[in-house]
């Protein structure tokens, strides 16, 4: 660990924002939105600090302001980035950075009483659609989930693509087609004015391909897509794969108490409202029609990033 203290003065805090944002440009492609929450963050750190101590930046009256001022699901987010920037460039011990977390996490859980929708960020994502998600039990390392490691990887990405857990478990192999990249929208079958087809991006036409080549070696005569245990999925079965997300070394990465099929669903949304203006709002009224809770959720979310966004201007 780093044993310098930083002491909290203008220019020391905007040379630490500068390496901050040098750090997220790497991992993140909206910085931009999480340097804005950093802004106000480390203004409260300039007037609100204690001492020079960089524990003083996670001091409760900070963190309290903060998410006062900062009400969009990217500022808590904002903040387990800064944090994991503090550790890995040896600012803070890991003992401090758990002691740190916890208290984020004290305040997530407050807001969470009154707040019931939040959101992942897109560093959350695509930790969870990368190659970094641990199978292997901790304290079983001879025991490798394979299956689940296939399996999980399509369903999470089917997710986030905006099927939810009844679609995730009616969906069939015909249902996909890889040579046009899409896959079908089942809602079409209740409603002929959304869209029949969903266009598969390149990270999910990937991680699909490679799942329908696992799928097409099951002797099952049984068409559905999805297949764990040689049994057809069920609920049970998805809240079973969704929680190797909440295992410790994973929950560790990810910071979240909580991932099911609608937050990623309406995570999606909200990134891409985000990413374009709110421009692509009709695509996915297209895919999920006008009344869709999640969408709904990630417009609400949206509107107050932008209401964030534009409050100066």
């Amino acid at each position: 660990m780093n044993d310098e203290r930083i002491f909290i003065n203008k220019k020391n805090l905007g040379v630490l924002k500068s390496t901050f944002k040098s750090y997220l440009e790497k991992k993140i492609s909206s910085h931009e939105i999480y340097m804005r929450d950093i802004d106000v963050f480390l203004s409260l750190v300039l007037q609100k600090a204690q001492n020079d101590n960089i524990n003083s930046f996670f001091q409760s009256d900070i963190i309290k302001i903060f998410h006062k001022k900062r009400r969009s699901g990217t500022a808590n987010a904002a903040l387990v980035n800064f944090l994991g920037f503090l550790l890995e460039t040896k600012r803070i011990s890991k003992i401090e950075y758990y002691e740190m977390k916890e208290e984020l996490k004290k305040f997530r859980e407050a807001r969470g009483k009154i707040e019931q929708v939040d959101f992942l960020s897109e560093s959350q994502i695509d930790f969870i659609l990368g190659s970094n998600v641990k199978f292997r039990f901790i304290h079983r390392t001879d025991r490798l989930d394979r299956e689940y490691k296939i399996v999980g990887a399509a369903l999470w990405s089917l997710s986030y693509l905006g099927l939810e857990q009844k679609e995730l478990i009616a969906i069939e192999i015909d249902d996909v087609d890889l040579d046009n990249k899409r896959i079908r929208n089942l809602k079409y079958n209740e409603n002929k004015l959304l869209t029949e087809w969903i266009d598969l991006d390149k990270r999910t036409y990937e991680i699909i391909s490679n799942y329908i080549d696992y799928r097409l070696t099951l002797s099952i005569e049984n068409n559905k897509l999805f297949i764990l245990k040689n049994r057809v999925l069920t609920n049970q079965m998805i809240n079973s794969v969704y929680s190797i997300l909440l295992r410790t070394e994973n929950k560790d990465r990810i910071g979240e108490e909580d991932i099911n099929v609608q937050k990623m669903i309406r995570s999606r949304i909200l990134h891409s409202l985000n990413d374009t203006k709110g421009s692509s709002l009709i695509y996915f009224i297209k895919i999920h029609g006008v009344k869709n809770t999640q969408v709904i959720n990630a417009v609400n979310e949206h509107l107050k990033w932008m209401k964030e966004e534009y409050k100066n201007v």
